[in-house]
């Protein structure tokens, strides 16, 4: 009776240690699953080299909004470009006129930062470039470059007969370039443009420039 006894609470710890392990690891991959969700959220710099740059994209679920994590060695004097127009399809957009409401530029914190942008009509009904970089100290910019009228076209026909091709930093992936190398966060080209002699948006070629938005790191 007491050998019996004895197997039995030995069967009852059994029993325990085999829940227990089980409950441990499915914590545990509960775990993982919602810090692999937090990285595509907010994106996720793995940074080994503080004198590169590096992006990570973050998860975007909204048209036209997007959002990244990015790392910026001391002393490089980066600038956040952006361009609205005469997008290419490689490379960076050459100079414009210093009174051009087609492209700007602003300088970026060193550090780890959040960039947000996102295109939208602001209180007056014009199509805006809305751009916000926040630090890790909860400090952050905001700046809000119109889109000149002449360029608003694709965005006017937003739900119609539009298309475009996005390459850069996409969704849930990370890349680092060397700090005097520029980093292309988004080039957004619009391969449907709208004809003045037609009336029609109608197909542009593939290997010039066009309509769109694009924004790099650089100097």
């Amino acid at each position: 009776m007491r050998f019996s006894l004895a197997k039995f609470f030995l069967l009852i710890l059994f029993v325990a240690l085999i829940f227990a392990l089980w409950s441990t690891s499915r914590d545990l991959r509960e775990a993982k699953l919602e810090l692999q969700q937090s990285r595509e959220e907010l994106g996720f710099l793995a940074i080994t080299d503080a004198s590169r740059i590096y992006a990570a994209a973050a998860s975007n679920h909204h048209l036209l909004e997007w959002r990244w994590r990015i790392y910026l060695p001391k002393k490089a004097g980066l600038k956040l470009h952006w361009r609205t127009s005469n997008v290419p399809l490689s490379g960076i957009p050459g100079p414009t006129a210093k009174d051009s409401d087609d492209a700007g530029d602003s300088l970026l914190r060193k550090g780890e930062n959040l960039l947000d942008a996102r295109v939208q009509k602001n209180s007056n009904g014009e199509w805006v470039l809305e751009l916000k970089t926040s630090d890790l100290r909860g400090s952050n910019w905001t700046w809000w470059p119109l889109i000149d009228k002449k360029n608003t076209t694709w965005l006017d026909h937003l739900g119609h007969h539009y298309a475009w091709s996005n390459t850069g930093v996409k969704e849930r992936t990370s890349v680092s370039a060397s700090s005097d190398q520029p980093l292309v966060l988004l080039r957004l080209r619009v391969d449907l443009v709208f004809s003045k002699v037609t009336k029609q948006m109608e197909r542009a070629a593939s290997t010039d420039p066009c309509d769109g938005l694009m924004l790099w790191i650089g100097k």
